[in-house]
């Protein structure tokens, strides 16, 4: 917050390209104990900004100079927000690049505003950043029009874990297909490299997620797994529901082949699944047993230390999930003990239906789309 003005007004124009930024300022009056506003500004932007419009305009006139940063590794053709079509290309490069530095410290201000949460990133070699650019056919105008960025982590010399860490499309853009091209050119470096052995995303957002759970079944259907959803016409009977599973090898296969995590593959699958069978009220309460029973499994750790404290003893066996440790439960004497225990499993049961309420309104938000992913090509739709 900025405090000590009467009606304050900032507006920030940004070059569409260099995404230099001019600001103007209007206020009625200020306070003697007012705010820096050039402080508060010059934070957001540190390589500065203009306030000057006509060297503002100047800078526009020599943006058609700008060199994008890095390489270009892919192109495609497809209408702009007025309906045009124009042409884009992705470039790649790393922190280092020639000119990115400069271009950066104009980009990374739209995470803060597009982004909950979002904050700028440290300089480090282990960055890659993709930068998207629509080139208009008629003026030769170049627009930014979004970027994403992932950190190789690395697990020894040999093997890393790429975690894609921010992405924003700006909203002219917006749900046009142009994230899911870039996030699938992310995916396939990642994929090519030997080196690395998985791709995890940090904190996405949930229209990122839905992006991503789309993407995501669409590559586990292309390359073969649960052929069941292509393959079969008819929707899934609650008589044949048990019969489509996915078992913790064919999880592995497809993490070791696609490198996604295998909570992301689970998750591929149960949307699958949710899409391809009958709404039956019996389907409903078998999927929602057979999600809360994976989900149970993931939460139990966050339980177990407090139900093992409670329970004064070490367990005869390695309890792999909720299931298999509330076996042991006639092994606590204390009747207070095994009444904590009992509260403890009731607060997990809570969480459970709260998760799986949750889960499934993502879920339901992206049935259309995943639907049309489902669906054969050669299959005629309405």
């Amino acid at each position: 917050k900025i405090k000590g003005f009467k009606n304050l007004k900032i507006d920030i124009y940004c070059e569409r390209t260099t995404l230099i930024p001019y600001v103007k300022i209007e206020y009625e009056k200020k306070l003697d104990d007012h705010d820096d506003l050039e402080k508060a500004i010059g934070e957001l932007y540190e390589k500065g900004y203009l306030s000057d419009l006509e060297k503002f305009g100047k800078r526009i006139e020599s943006a058609k100079d700008f060199k994008i940063p890095g390489e270009k590794i892919h192109e495609y053709r497809a209408n702009n927000p007025l309906g045009v079509e124009a042409l884009y290309t992705v470039h790649r490069c790393d922190f280092y690049a020639d000119g990115f530095q400069d271009f950066n410290s104009y980009m990374q201000p739209w995470i803060i505003w597009m982004v909950d949460g979002g904050s700028y990133i440290e300089p480090h070699p282990f960055w890659t950043f993709y930068l998207l650019f629509e080139t208009d056919q008629a003026t030769g105008y170049v627009s930014f029009v979004g970027y994403g960025n992932s950190f190789r982590f690395y697990q020894d010399l040999t093997k890393y874990r790429s975690k894609i860490s921010q992405f924003v499309i700006l909203e002219p853009w917006g749900r046009r297909g142009h994230g899911s091209r870039m996030l699938n050119l992310m995916y396939k470096d990642a994929r090519e490299d030997t080196k690395c052995i998985e791709i995890t995303v940090e904190d996405p957002s949930l229209e990122f997620q839905y992006m991503r759970d789309v993407n995501d079944l669409r590559e586990c259907l292309d390359h073969d797994y649960f052929k069941w959803v292509r393959g079969e016409a008819d929707p899934i009977h609650p008589l044949r529901f048990e019969r489509y599973t996915i078992n913790p090898d064919d999880i592995t296969a497809i993490n070791t082949r696609l490198k996604l995590p295998k909570i992301q593959v689970r998750r591929c699958f149960e949307l699958a699944k949710y899409a391809k069978m009958s709404k039956e009220p019996l389907n409903q309460l078998k999927f929602r047993r057979e999600v809360k029973k994976r989900l149970c499994t993931l939460n139990y750790e966050r339980y177990k230390t407090t139900i093992m404290k409670f329970m004064k003893i070490e367990p005869k066996r390695t309890h792999r999930n909720y299931y298999e440790f509330c076996d042991t439960l006639g092994e606590i004497n204390d009747d207070e003990d095994k009444e904590n225990v009992e509260i403890t499993i009731g607060q997990l049961k809570n969480d459970l239906n709260d998760f799986f309420t949750e889960l499934q309104s993502e879920y339901d938000a992206i049935l259309p789309k995943v639907q049309k992913v489902i669906t054969p090509v050669d299959t005629p739709t309405n």
